[in-house]
């Protein structure tokens, strides 16, 4: 959990002046994860299934690593609401390795 909670402080002090960018060795599970977890971090009036549909649409291969998620979700105080939302995603695509995608930090950049 310490994980989660220093990428959550790290994003709530984040100035958002220029993208930032979350990798990890494949890109497909802990990077993702971070990625929601950032999501839910600066858009905290909305719903966690919604930011979870916005990176499902930006990356069809993310597959969140559900520890990690659940650590933000505790982290964030979503009650298991982040977790129930990674649970809704669809099944992510196959891929080989992960792909560069990006989703806006904007909440009210995020369709439904």
């Amino acid at each position: 959990i310490d994980h989660a909670e220093a990428l959550v402080e790290f994003i709530h002090r984040w100035e958002a002046a220029s993208p930032i960018v979350m990798h990890c060795f494949a890109g497909i599970s802990r990077s993702t994860a971070a990625a929601l977890i950032a999501m839910c971090a600066l858009a905290p009036e909305t719903e966690e299934v919604q930011l979870a549909r916005a990176l499902r649409a930006a990356s069809p291969h993310a597959a969140p690593n559900r520890l990690l998620v659940d650590h933000g979700d505790r982290a964030l105080g979503r009650n298991g609401r982040l977790l129930a939302a990674l649970e809704a995603m669809r099944a992510p695509e196959l891929a080989p390795e992960g792909r560069v995608f990006s989703v806006p930090l904007d909440h009210t950049e995020i369709q439904a």
